[in-house]
């Protein structure tokens, strides 16, 4: 949801760049930030769910071959 957010900041701040450039410019800073960092968490949370998904098939194959 926050990105489509941002977009419609994003579209919002581009119309309304000719009537009042400075903040609008701050606001696409802004929002430019915020998608970098909205990128920064989800591929932080590919990573974590990868490795506990690893672990998680390492335990269960220790588990089942254990007599």
């Amino acid at each position: 949801m926050l990105p489509l957010i941002c977009y419609a900041v994003l579209l919002a701040a581009g119309l309304v760049l000719r009537r009042s450039p400075e903040p609008s410019l701050f606001a696409m800073g802004a929002v430019a930030l915020l998608l970098v960092f909205i990128g920064i968490h989800n591929a932080w949370e590919t990573v974590v769910y990868v490795a506990s998904e690893r672990a998680r098939r390492r335990s269960k194959s220790t588990k089942a071959g254990a007599p």
